[in-house]
């Protein structure tokens, strides 16, 4: 809870070593916690500088710029990320940062790419649909019926189902 006695103890930390992405991660997490969103993002971009495959550091920019509304804000820092190292989970978050930034044909590429190892997951598979919907993509029916399989019992998406075949009609 003495986060700014944290920050004071990383920040002495990297004067002494100031190539460790892992604690400019742990400084820039710190700064989000006490709302300090550019300080956040400043920090956690020098440790993709670093590592460009420290995945920490990676989902924690991309929430950020999800969370604080600053998807423009990737072109800082995108050169530096390694995207044939992300996990999955990160690719995920990248699709989201690119269709928040009207990149569609990037955001459709990464989707496709995470659709790979998380067609499992509900929250993806929700994401995925919604921005299939909003690209006009006919994979749209295809993701749906897929989460009417990972979700019988919503009838949201049964509802659904029905709207998307009577303009199929």
């Amino acid at each position: 809870n003495e986060i700014e006695s944290a920050i004071n103890v990383i920040k002495s930390y990297l004067v002494q070593d100031d190539q460790n992405a892992m604690m400019y991660s742990k400084l820039g997490t710190l700064h989000f916690k006490i709302d300090e969103v550019s300080e956040a993002i400043e920090t956690l971009s020098r440790s993709i500088q670093i590592d460009g495959s420290y995945q920490e550091s990676i989902t924690r920019i991309l929430e950020i710029l999800l969370l604080s509304g600053r998807t423009e804000q990737l072109d800082q820092f995108e050169e530096y990320i390694d995207t044939d190292e992300l996990v999955a989970e990160n690719i995920y978050l990248l699709a989201k940062v690119a269709a928040e930034n009207e990149s569609y044909d990037d955001a459709e590429r990464l989707y496709e790419r995470a659709y790979e190892h998380l067609s499992h997951s509900v929250l993806f598979m929700t994401d995925y649909y919604y921005f299939l919907l909003e690209i006009a993509s006919k994979e749209s029916y295809s993701v749906l019926n897929q989460l009417i399989l990972l979700e019988p019992d919503n009838i949201e998406w049964v509802h659904e189902k029905e709207r998307l075949a009577l303009e199929r009609d």
